[in-house]
């Protein structure tokens, strides 16, 4: 079913920086020199977790299609919050995992998957509250979208291709996609070089993760009263590109970023 106008009017986005990690009072942790953490507030990002139907085509997609690099690769997982989530009502589930490394950051993405457990397929949909869009920064996204499009992806944006999304105040480009298990993920190109020590061989030299939520005045508050997230850039309104790119041409939308302390996502 097609979104509605009224459903739409009610869209805010705010950018994120991947799943965290808590700060605690372990001095031998800190980096040398690196103000310490208030326990309960958060450090970095750590995980986005991907839940998906076969874990090695999966694998395959992000190393061969989009370029990240395997940190761990596909082997049981015995143990972990959302396994033992699953054990509770289906005892007899098992998992797999392999986690795959971000060129230039300490965001990595983890990928799980479950057998002998009950599963209902869905589809994302950017403007849902919850969902959780993967933005990852390229140096050519002409390349990068190249390697992803014929491996079972569906284009969101409007001209099924990158789009200039901050014109004239700049040449960045974007494209708006949803991987093979149905996950939203977009590639973006700066309009100025990256900054950054990610060998000149990788295309992808970033990545952060953005979270659609229902109300924008309660999701700051809670990210940044709650769990110590600091705005960097306050609540706008999206502009009418950024609806091409996302396929929401009728939409009304928010954006904000908050971020958690010592995060390298751009």
């Amino acid at each position: 079913m097609s979104p509605t106008p009224d459903l739409l009017r009610s869209v805010v986005l705010t950018a994120l920086c991947g799943m965290l990690s808590f700060g605690v009072s372990f001095p031998s942790a800190q980096s040398p020199g690196a103000p310490s953490a208030a326990s309960g507030r958060m450090l970095r990002p750590r995980l986005l977790i991907h839940v998906v139907a076969d874990l090695d085509k999966t694998v395959a997609f992000y190393r061969d299609g989009v370029g990240f690099t395997i940190a761990s690769p596909p082997a049981p997982l015995p143990s972990s919050t959302l396994v033992h989530k699953v054990k509770s009502a289906h005892p007899n589930a098992t998992a797999r995992a392999a986690t795959m490394t971000v060129p230039g950051s300490n965001l990595q993405l983890q990928i799980i998957q479950f057998s002998g457990a009950t599963a209902t397929p869905f589809t994302q949909r950017l403007y849902d509250p919850g969902v959780t869009r993967f933005s990852i920064q390229v140096r050519d996204i002409d390349l990068a979208f190249a390697r992803v499009k014929d491996r079972g992806i569906i284009v969101d944006t409007t001209s099924a291709g990158p789009v200039f999304t901050q014109r004239p105040r700049n040449d960045t480009r974007a494209v708006m996609m949803r991987d093979p298990d149905g996950f939203v993920f977009e590639f973006v190109q700066p309009g100025a070089p990256p900054q950054t020590d990610v060998p000149a061989a990788s295309n992808v030299f970033n990545a952060r993760s953005s979270l659609a939520v229902e109300n924008m005045e309660r999701a700051l508050a809670f990210y940044n009263d709650a769990l110590g997230f600091t705005v960097t850039n306050p609540p706008n309104v999206v502009n009418d590109a950024v609806l091409v790119l996302e396929g929401t041409l009728r939409a009304k939308a928010r954006t904000a970023q908050t971020m958690p302390a010592r995060t390298t996502c751009g």
